[in-house]
């Protein structure tokens, strides 16, 4: 097992060998998200600006189940520390029926999507390549719950390199379906915003066949019995979702948090929205890397806490901690040095009000370099509660701080904006310096909780 060899040794080895294929495959989803944005960028800045917030608000819809999916990965890496093999293949099934329920939900909703996206206050254009974006990532969502699903399973069974290779798959195919369909390569009519919505749609439901031919195959099917599982989900999906629905809603609540950070942005044009999605382009790249890390901790954890063993998870998650600050003080050197080069890779001479997004998103970067820090905190010590069980207090903690310190001021922002704004900052910056208090009290509650220890005590099992 993991755990069992790892921790003879290096602790960090232990780590990297987990996290760092994880870390990889989220880094892989943000560069073909800044590929997507990159070929859009091409054709307008409406569509620029459209694709950050149609991307979004479809994560919006989605994420419940993704929390929900995801959380399969603790389950199976408890019971495997526990020796326990054919309650591994069980629990992945109700991760797969909330990933049909999820896929389904998102197709119901294509509808109402216009009356969504009117929120924002950007042009004509924009808001039709919004429809026309989040159309297709709607459909799009039940592949993406699948794979996550599948994906989080094989994470879960210590096959992280796995994963890594259906991520580098997995992106390549979307980055050249993208440039097929979005520039009408080889012959293909040039669909423009449609066809990147397209690339990504075919991209996902292409990755499905080989991992459904790895997490049904015949060496895990034999080990874990994935496919026998099917006949004995149904009296465990209670225990299932009493773990896995705090984590769906502390997710949902803060993706929804941030989605109306975003429409706040929105409400002040075309430019500080591309500005925007400028810097928190790259801040992704710092960002999702971490949540890699954080499963990976999430991981190692729930098998030592299924060996009973939570010294070891301790050692683990101080080890995790230590990578991850070293990894996001590096991207915030990169944010406050190499500001200008960054912000000019989506800047195109057929850019409208070029030198306002630039002088807006420089400064973005600059307080992008704040959220490296909070971020890596709170991430690596949610993940350690979340691998031992501790998912209720966590949730409910940080779900209400996004809802007091995020959502309520940049409510008043929008209303209040230009007599506050006077003589002091622009609005979006107000924004941000906002969003990096959320941050903060974040991070300060996460450690609270972890070094109150309840996680020692939990159990998924």
């Amino acid at each position: 097992m993991l755990s069992s060899l790892s921790f003879r040794g290096s602790a960090l080895g232990a780590v990297l060998r987990l996290s760092l294929p994880l870390m990889l495959s989220m880094a892989l989803g943000v560069i073909q998200q800044t590929i997507d944005r990159f070929f859009l960028s091409h054709i307008s800045e409406d569509a620029l600006a459209a694709s950050f917030p149609a991307g979004l608000i479809v994560a919006v819809l989605q994420v419940f189940f993704i929390g929900a999916t995801a959380y399969v990965g603790t389950f199976a890496a408890q019971h495997r520390g526990a020796d326990e093999h054919t309650m591994v293949g069980t629990m992945l099934w109700p991760s797969l029926i909330i990933a049909v329920i999820g896929g389904l939900f998102c197709g119901i909703l294509i509808p109402v999507l216009p009356t969504i996206f009117n929120w924002y206050e950007v042009s004509a254009m924009a808001q039709e390549h919004m429809n026309t974006l989040g159309t297709w990532y709607c459909l799009a969502a039940l592949p993406i719950l699948l794979f996550n699903a599948g994906s989080s399973f094989l994470s879960g069974i210590n096959r992280a390199f796995q994963v890594l290779l259906f991520s580098i798959v997995a992106a390549i195919l979307n980055c050249a379906l993208n440039a097929l369909f979005v520039f009408g390569l080889m012959g293909l009519p040039e669909m423009g915003v449609a066809g990147a919505g397209l690339g990504t749609f075919l991209a996902q439901c292409i990755i499905l066949i080989p991992l459904t031919s790895i997490v049904f195959g015949p060496q895990v099917r034999k080990l874990y019995h994935t496919w026998a599982g099917r006949h004995h989900w149904r009296p465990h999906f209670r225990r299932y979702i009493y773990y896995a629905l705090p984590q769906s809603f502390r997710d949902f609540f803060e993706l929804f948090s941030w989605q109306y950070f975003f429409v706040a942005i929105g409400f002040y044009g075309t430019t500080a929205l591309a500005a925007n999605n400028i810097a928190v382009g790259w801040a992704m790249f710092s960002f999702m890397p971490l949540i890699g890390i954080s499963q990976g901790i999430s991981i190692i954890v729930g098998e030592n806490i299924g060996m009973k063993k939570p010294t070891a998870a301790h050692r683990a998650t101080q080890v995790g901690l230590r990578f991850a600050l070293f990894y996001s003080f590096i991207w915030s050197a990169l944010f406050c040095l190499c500001t200008d080069p960054l912000i000019d890779f989506f800047i195109h001479e057929n850019t409208q009000n070029s030198d306002d997004i630039r002088s807006l998103a420089r400064l973005l970067l600059y307080c992008a370099a704040f959220w490296n820090v909070t971020d890596a905190v709170q991430y690596i010590l949610r993940g350690a509660c979340s691998g031992a069980g501790d998912t209720w207090w966590p949730s409910l903690a940080l779900s209400s701080v996004n809802i007091i310190t995020l959502v309520t001021p940049c409510y008043l922002v929008i209303h209040y904006a230009p007599n506050m704004a006077d003589g002091m900052m622009h609005p979006v910056l107000l924004l941000w310096a906002i969003s990096g208090v959320a941050l903060f009290l974040q991070m300060f509650l996460m450690i609270l909780r972890y070094r109150r220890g309840n996680w020692r005590h939990a159990s998924v099992r």
